[in-house]
């Protein structure tokens, strides 16, 4: 077997287990079936095997050096084949990429100190089996371990965690990748033994994986506890609604009450018409009767009741100070998203866009909102009037709106222009 032909497969081999690990964050994000991704991780392999074969043939030379410069040349292609068989955004992809890259690392390190010192092989690239096999011994405690971290903390934060978080955590580990390969390098050159560089290089890697973790744990825990306060606010807002619209209801029922009351008296008073046959007192009397009587609500602005309760106690508010309506909401009774989560979605946009009305001194005040479903998507978008000139800083609300839209994968944007607030967002219904 030449020379290229043995890189290439103890590469290939060794780097067959972490293209699986690779995958273990992303199973919530895939976007094909399982055997699809399998296919793909193949595909992976193979295309690192043709990268690691061609070049050690073009350039000859039995280096381990070398080889792990061309080793280098296959992560941009393996890195854009996660990309696009996952949900996932660069900054993720790379960071678990980094997270594994230490691990390997690791065991490339302690597997080149067993085959050197306890089976007293040379590891060049020629003998190159002899750490493929130290390395799948040392696999056996690895593997399962890093599958289980992987699979539990590291899923977790790559689902609970925004793109621009992930961008921030990646800083530590791309540090340690650099450092990591300078020294490698440095070391060729330097007065150190062997047995030195491989403690050294052993003991910085550990320190990088410790990092890795603490970073990652510690930010997850600090996100979970900043969307449990963001939950109980939103909450609060919820039970302050249903507060306003259970005093609303009161309201009713005792109008309601009144008027049955009061309807006793009016229907002696016709009928004391009709028996004295006064029929024009008695049409003036039902005409001045029929003024007075509250009139029938309005048609629902949508199917869903709770999103349908909601606005409409807050437009009436807003018609009470003026404002012109343009409401159109197609939204079904069940869509998909709960009830709960539409609700801090449309309830924080009207009542910011209420507010804003209120405190309007100049100029015309209207909100207009549009909505609509198509296919597996709802679409909103929200203009509204306002005296407001500063740039807009998400507060509590926009923020409540935020997380709902990362929750269902959409997108919400918004912005002040020329005395109009503008918002649009859209969910992926699961």
């Amino acid at each position: 077997m030449d020379m290229a032909l043995k890189a290439a497969i103890s590469v290939t081999f060794k780097d067959l287990p972490w293209f699986i690990l690779c995958c273990m964050p992303f199973v919530p994000l895939r976007k094909f079936e399982r055997s699809a991704i399998a296919v793909r991780i193949l595909l992976v392999s193979s295309l690192s095997f043709l990268i690691i074969y061609v070049g050690t043939l073009v350039l000859a030379g039995d280096n381990i050096l070398l080889l792990n410069v061309i080793h280098m040349m296959t992560y941009p292609p393996m890195l854009l084949i996660f990309h696009r068989t996952f949900r996932a955004g660069w900054s993720k992809i790379f960071y678990v990429f980094l997270f594994e890259q230490s691990i390997a690392t690791e065991v490339n390190l302690l597997s080149y100190f067993l085959t050197t010192e306890v089976l007293e092989k040379n590891p060049s690239v020629t003998n190159n089996l002899w750490q493929l096999f130290s390395s799948y011994l040392i696999l056996l405690v690895v593997f399962p371990l890093s599958w289980f971290f992987l699979k539990g903390p590291i899923r977790q934060a790559m689902v609970i965690l925004t793109e621009k978080q992930v961008k921030t955590l990646c800083v530590t580990p791309l540090i340690f990748f650099l450092m990591i390969n300078y020294y490698t390098v440095a070391f060729q050159q330097s007065s150190l033994t062997e047995g030195h560089r491989i403690l050294f290089s052993l003991f910085f890697t550990a320190i990088g994986i410790s990092a890795y973790a603490v970073n990652v744990i510690t930010t997850m825990s600090i996100v979970k506890k900043g969307k449990l306060e963001l939950a109980m606010v939103s909450m609060e807002q919820q039970l302050m609604r249903q507060s306003d619209h259970f005093e609303q209801l009161n309201s009713s029922i005792s109008q309601a009450r009144q008027a049955r009351h009061d309807l006793r008296h009016h229907l002696t008073v016709m009928r004391n018409y009709i028996n004295e046959e006064n029929y024009l007192g008695l049409k003036q009397y039902l005409e001045d009767y029929l003024t007075d009587v509250p009139k029938e609500n309005e048609a629902p602005i949508c199917r869903n009741f709770a999103v349908d309760v909601l606005i409409s106690n807050y437009l009436a508010l807003a018609r009470q100070v003026g404002t012109k309506l343009d409401v159109k909401i197609d939204l079904p009774a069940r869509v998909g998203i709960p009830d709960t989560q539409l609700c801090i979605v449309f309830g924080n946009l009207v009542e910011n866009a209420l507010h804003a009305c209120q405190e309007q001194a100049t100029g015309d005040k209207f909100i207009r909102i549009r909505c609509r479903t198509e296919g597996k998507q709802i679409l909103l978008a929200m203009d509204n009037s306002t005296d407001r000139k500063e740039a807009i800083h998400p507060g509590v609300g926009l923020s409540s709106i935020e997380a709902v839209v990362e929750r269902y994968q959409g997108s919400f944007e918004y912005q002040l222009e020329e005395g109009i607030f503008r918002a649009s967002l859209l969910l992926c219904i699961p």
